[in-house]
This record gives structure tokens, C-alpha cells and sequence, in this order.
């Protein structure tokens, strides 16, 4: 009997998502506090990519507030896809 490699891409890709799921609903928990790294660490216990995506952001969004310079054409692209990464895991 022959494997269908699509059939097993997909049941992957729906397993993987499931995963996905589970460790991100333990983030759903709240940092307490102001500092924004306490949101980093919580994200970090169960993404390590989405933290880095997040401690990105946040740190352009400092910069981009109180900074003299403004934003590079460079930073907002970096920007634009940690957002849309973390969009995207949020949507699993």
C-alpha cells in the first residue's frame, strides 16, 4: 500500500498546529507589571521565535517614540513581518 506524501504533509501540518495550540494557550496567561519584558519572558517560555518577534517590535516601538531618527525603510520591514508572524501564530 502506497503513502499519499500530500495526505501525510497535511495530517503533519494539522498535528504540528495542534502542538502550536496547546503551547501558546499557556500564554494566554497576563505578565503583571509595566515592563514589557515580563510580556517577552511569558511569551518566551513557550515561543522563542514569537519572543524575539514581540522584543522586536516593542524595541522599534520605543525607538520610534522617543527616538530623534526616524524609522528606516530596513526596520520597517523587519517590522512588518514580525507582526504578521505573530498575526499569524496568533491565528492557529
Amino acid at each position: 500500500m502506497r503513502r499519499d506524501p500530500k495526505s501525510s504533509t497535511v495530517r503533519t501540518v494539522a498535528a504540528d498546529k495542534e502542538v502550536q495550540r496547546g503551547r501558546l494557550a499557556k500564554a494566554r496567561q497576563h505578565a503583571k507589571g509595566q515592563d514589557h519584558q515580563d510580556s517577552v519572558a511569558l511569551l518566551a517560555s513557550v515561543d522563542r521565535q514569537a519572543s524575539n518577534h514581540l522584543a522586536l517590535l516593542l524595541g522599534m516601538k520605543t525607538r520610534a517614540g522617543y527616538g530623534h531618527d526616524p524609522v528606516n525603510e530596513a526596520s520597517l520591514v523587519r517590522a512588518e513581518r514580525a507582526a504578521r508572524a505573530l498575526v499569524e501564530k496568533a491565528s492557529l
